[in-house]
């Protein structure tokens, strides 16, 4: 079914997403504050997961509307 193969397609950008950190794990980072906070930090590794997961979901689910954090 089509919930099944999305289901599917989310898992594998999703584990796409954790080898990209997990690369990046020991690597020097950038580190951002959102929203102006100090406890809300964002590093160059997270925004470079987001994108890939972001891309490719529009890519296979092009008509798709997407929420991030």
């Amino acid at each position: 079914s089509d919930i099944i193969a999305m289901w599917a397609e989310a898992e594998s950008v999703a584990r796409a997403a954790g080898h990209l950190l997990r690369a990046r794990l020991d690597d020097t980072r950038m580190i951002h504050f959102k929203d102006g906070g100090r406890s809300n930090l964002v590093t160059d590794a997270d925004k470079a997961s987001e994108a890939l997961v972001i891309e490719a979901l529009r890519a296979r689910f092009p008509s798709h509307g997407l929420l991030t954090e």
